[in-house]
């Protein structure tokens, strides 16, 4: 669970925050407001929007009378994002409102897919290989993280020699690192 704490927030609120976190069986994970605004923005508006863009890229395009009756799994899988999320207003607006995280987002998205793109046009069998097959390590990678909900152990081999949230946004307030950390 992200917990927006902004620097000055009272230890004790954290605390709390995170005690709610806990108690909910969520791991709490405290951010800024512009930290949890770009992960929002990759992994819960960016989803919706590609689907958008596939919806618009092949609903009444030509072919469309055909390929929709052949349209499957993996077409619903990929367009539920925004059938099945939030309201099309609140979405719209939730991108607007965090506009250069989204921004950022799909020039990642769209670089990904031209990538893509360009090695089909250029018949490099190897590079569309090494691009799906890193693609499907990464989805089953989060996959299985996600399951096992196990941050702790992803988190600590990364950040050993970085400030912890509550050093870089409250300073050492309530929270003094020892030596070994």
């Amino acid at each position: 669970m992200i917990i927006d704490a902004p620097y000055g927030t009272p230890g004790e609120v954290v605390e709390l925050a995170s005690d709610l976190a806990l108690l909910l069986g969520a791991t709490p994970m405290l951010a800024d407001l512009a930290e949890s605004d770009g992960l929002m923005a990759t992994m819960h508006l960016l989803p919706q929007l590609a689907a958008a863009a596939l919806l618009n890229s092949t609903v009444d395009q030509p072919g469309w009378q055909e390929a929709r009756k052949v349209g499957g799994r993996a077409y619903a899988a990929v367009t539920a994002g925004l059938a099945y999320q939030d309201d099309i207003d609140a979405l719209g607006m939730a991108a607007m409102h965090n506009r250069t995280n989204i921004v950022r987002a799909l020039d990642v998205l769209i670089a990904a897919l031209h990538g893509l793109r360009d090695d089909i046009e250029n018949l490099d069998e190897e590079g569309v290989a090494a691009r799906l097959e890193q693609a499907l390590e990464g989805h089953n990678r989060w996959l299985n993280e996600r399951s096992a909900a196990d941050w702790q152990e992803h988190t600590e081999k990364h950040i050993l020699d970085l400030p912890s949230f509550a050093e870089r946004f409250f300073g050492n307030a309530f929270y003094k690192r020892t030596p070994e950390e």
